[in-house]
């Protein structure tokens, strides 16, 4: 649509959905069942991208490697000067260098003794968490810390079990680690319970790290499915220093209050109907939003507080569900 568009003035884009009965490649008037716009902002309102880092450069500065990487969570020093990313095919932590942000620059990798699953920053240091599990039924893990200005690590610190998601609390007092000890989905159905059970690490980091002690909060909640294989998903920490955990095989969300390092609230997920969604896999690209779900379990994956009272979670599904 042209700029001026009574329905988008500044322009945009109209996309029809339906399906071409005649197969001539286009989709004819009498064939559109669905129509949305897509409307253009002026730049100040959109994310303008300054640049690019492919983490092959890590090894080459033109990439020419056949070592296999994928930059998967990303966090930045509190200066902003510092991307630190994890790196799972490649059992690493990667670094690289923002203090130009339109020219990013490899400042090295940090080899670990599994595949890292999360990283988070308090203060000077990186927590990254690092599955070193040698099996389903035998879960480890491990929090590296991480000194950002020299990327050395200084301490590493066992976690019990298979982790997850990190988070710091926005004063820097706590950290919080989900201890997944996922399933093993070729296990019999795939379903749990496949034990050990879950939980979450609670980590004060008032001190030295030298000094730190872990905590951890059982979370097999009555009510909840599967309630003796909770499997953590995904964490996050507001300003009052309380954490939303999800349990997403168990459809379920958990409030830990951190400096008691005691479950304080937990509830069900809960399900959904769904209409005008597509339930049928016709690749390579046919895509019919006519259908309808009943009672579709939520299954979170990723949350986020709003604030102190509002949550927000990424309904993926994983075992039964999954919704928007």
């Amino acid at each position: 649509m042209p700029v001026g568009s009574a329905v988008c003035p500044q322009g945009g884009v109209r996309i029809d959905t339906g399906t071409d009965s005649n197969r001539n490649n286009n989709l004819d008037p009498s064939e559109i069942t669905q129509s949305s716009d897509v409307c253009s902002t002026d730049d100040q309102k959109n994310f303008v991208r300054l640049a690019t880092f492919p983490v092959c450069r890590q090894y080459e500065e033109d990439c020419d490697t056949n070592t296999e990487t994928a930059a998967e969570i990303v966090t930045a020093s509190e200066d902003g000067r510092t991307l630190i990313y994890t790196d799972s095919p490649a059992k690493q932590i990667g670094f690289v260098d923002i203090i130009d942000p339109t020219n990013p620059q490899a400042l090295g990798t940090l080899v670990t003794n599994g595949e890292p699953t999360s990283v988070a920053v308090a203060g000077r240091y990186a927590l990254a968490a690092v599955d070193t599990s040698p099996d389903f039924l035998n879960p480890s893990g491990e929090l590296l810390v991480i000194d950002i200005p020299t990327g050395a690590v200084i301490r590493t610190i066992d976690l019990g079990g298979q982790p997850d998601a990190v988070a710091v609390s926005p004063d820097r007092r706590f950290a919080a680690i989900a201890i997944e000890n996922q399933r093993n989905e070729s296990a019999g159905d795939g379903a749990p319970p496949q034990l050990p059970a879950g939980y979450l690490v609670v980590l004060p980091l008032t001190g030295a790290p030298a000094t730190w002690t872990r905590a951890d909060v059982e979370l097999e909640l009555p009510g909840m499915t599967y309630p003796n294989d909770p499997e953590p998903e995904y964490v996050d920490i507001n300003s009052r220093n309380e954490a939303v955990v999800t349990l997403q095989e168990n459809n379920h969300i958990a409030i830990v209050d951190l400096a008691s390092a005691q479950v304080v609230s937990d509830f069900s997920a809960g399900a959904v109907d769904l209409d005008g969604i597509d339930t049928l896999d016709e690749r390579p690209n046919r895509v019919l939003q006519e259908n309808t779900l009943t009672a579709v379990l939520r299954e979170p994956d990723g949350v986020t507080w709003i604030n102190d009272e509002l949550l927000a979670t990424a309904n993926e599904g994983d075992l039964d569900g999954g919704s928007r």
